[in-house]
């Protein structure tokens, strides 16, 4: 019985990801971490084992933590900052247990990416068909929301990440090239009928840095290491550039793009106020924004938003303690990645860009379905390794 569950669990999950989770990607966090709860106990009964965390990865995650719930000390919005610390350490065991338990296996593997092939087109075809007819679904869904449409957003980011351990299990399990293909075509065409331009353009960072791992095997992981160290150590000071000179940007991107841009600018000179421990966690909406600074802001407002830039965010509410365990744990993942067979690894090189890609535009970092896709995503890269190998 345990191990029919084990069998099935995964195929149940995942299946649901590309059609119910592009729909609402808020159903990741149930959905992943509830199977990493289920795997557990079914590995539990079956060999009486327990699941086994990856040690320096735990480190990592307890160190994130506690700097989480020590940052309620000097945060400027210490009961926000309380309850978002109790957030992070609920997903952080939750992802933590979804990585400790054991992938899928043989033939399961091949299951897998034909299950979640099939749901990607009927996911597809429930978008495609929702957009044609303006938007009946969403609106039904999030009828509350000001913009029912957008809330596509966040499952076409979470699919940005999770095609790729998807070609990756077609092939290691050997499928024809015609079914990669498909699940490559659907997962552009989903994100060209958006509205955001997040996912495609996490999906072009992801297609470049897999021809890098491709054609460069073994510099491929280098050279987006060292561009990730060069990014989270200076982002606060060419952001900071950019923010300042947005008037010479008016008329060439969107009104979103000039707000981001007002966001950052004072957010960026926070970051200068505070650099070593930052505000506090999710304190970003908390933290002062001058008379003089809003006086130059057309979108801007006193009640504060959150930065949108996850790094940027790292270092505005947790300082460069904060952004650089953020980095210990990107450059940990490449090593990691670096470990992996050939062809997994140019999969998972291309999932970690698309990821660092998102990382830049969405999502606060207390926000549990966006660790429950990075999670997926390298549960499903495990389970590609593991088929590449045998």
């Amino acid at each position: 019985m345990a191990g029919a569950v084990r069998s099935a669990a995964p195929v149940c999950a995942f299946a649901a990801l590309p059609s119910a989770g592009l729909v609402n990607g808020a159903l990741y966090a149930p959905l992943l971490f509830g199977l990493g709860v289920v795997l557990a106990a079914a590995l539990w009964v079956a060999d009486a084992a327990r699941p086994r965390a990856d040690g320096a990865l735990l480190l990592l995650a307890v160190l994130f933590v506690a700097l989480g719930w020590a940052s309620i000390a000097w945060s400027v919005a210490p009961a926000e900052s309380a309850r978002r610390a109790l957030q992070l350490t609920a997903i952080a065991a939750a992802s933590l247990l979804l990585l400790a338990v054991p992938p899928p296996e043989g033939a399961a593997v091949e299951r897998l990416f034909a299950v979640m092939l099939g749901t990607l087109a009927i996911g597809a075809l429930a978008m495609v068909g929702d957009r044609a007819l303006g938007y009946p679904l969403q609106h039904l869904i999030a009828a509350k929301a000001a913009y029912p449409v957008t809330k596509y957003n966040r499952g076409l980011d979470y699919l940005a990440l999770l095609v790729w351990p998807m070609l990756a299990c077609g092939a290691a399990a050997r499928r024809r090239p015609r079914e990669m293909l498909l699940a490559a075509t659907l997962a552009l065409l989903v994100a060209a009928a958006g509205k955001s331009t997040t996912a495609p353009a996490a999906l072009l960072v992801g297609a470049a840095c897999y021809g890098l791992a491709v054609r460069t095997p073994r510099w491929g992981t280098r050279l987006v290491a060292a561009s990730v160290t060069l990014m989270a150590v200076t982002l606060p000071v060419w952001l900071r550039m950019a923010a300042q000179h947005r008037a010479l940007l008016v008329g060439h991107i969107k009104m979103s793009g000039l707000h981001r841009l007002e966001i950052w600018d004072y957010m960026t000179a926070r970051v200068a106020e505070r650099p070593l421990f930052g505000w506090g966690l999710a304190a970003a909406n908390a933290v002062p924004i001058h008379p003089a600074e809003l006086a130059s802001y057309r979108f801007v407002v006193p009640q504060g938003v959150y930065p949108h830039q996850q790094w940027l965010e790292l270092w505005l509410e947790l300082g460069v303690v904060g952004a650089l365990l953020a980095l210990a744990l990107a450059l940990l993942a490449l090593g990691r990645i670096a470990r992996l067979p050939p062809g997994t690894a140019a999969f998972a090189l291309a999932a970690f860009a698309a990821a660092l890609a998102v990382s830049f535009s969405n999502f606060e970092i207390t926000t549990d379905s966006w660790w429950a896709a990075l999670a997926g995503t390298a549960f499903l890269m495990r389970a590609a390794a593991r088929r590449e190998a045998a």
